[in-house]
């Protein structure tokens, strides 16, 4: 027989690695993972910000209406701060949470789902008093 004619055992058996290699393989960063982090970070970040920047605004505005405001209303210009906290979960869920793909999915997660409901949640709430002021005939 020839050499050719014999199956190599390397090529028909699989390498196996040893649990040790397995383990680091799978706790690697990818740079997916921090790209996920980042725009569930930076989602947090704008949620944040923007009710920062633009709730005080209308606080002044609602000052001069001499109104009642809606419940939800006042409580958003009471504790607008509290939209701070979206970007510390984004990144407490990454430090706490053990498996790195599932935080990396996870933070990314809550920081853009919070954009998506808090952005229309927090528009419609701001507005909410001046669609509710008499109409002058």
């Amino acid at each position: 027989m020839t050499n050719d004619s014999m199956p190599n055992a390397s090529r028909e058996l699989p390498v196996q690695e040893s649990g040790e290699q397995e383990i680091k393989r799978n706790e690697s960063d990818s740079p997916s993972h921090h790209w996920l982090f980042g725009i569930g970070l930076a989602a947090g970040l704008i949620i944040a910000a923007l009710a920062s920047a633009v709730v005080p605004k209308f606080a002044m505005l609602f000052k001069g209406f001499g109104a009642d405001l809606p419940v939800a209303t006042q409580w958003v210009l009471d504790n607008y701060l509290a939209f701070w906290l979206v970007p510390i979960i984004v990144v407490a869920a990454r430090v706490v949470i053990p498996d790195k793909r599932l935080r990396a999915i996870a933070a990314c997660a809550i920081g853009v789902v919070t954009l998506l409901i808090f952005i229309p949640l927090l528009v419609l709430l701001m507005y909410l008093p001046i669609f509710k002021i008499p109409q002058v005939n």
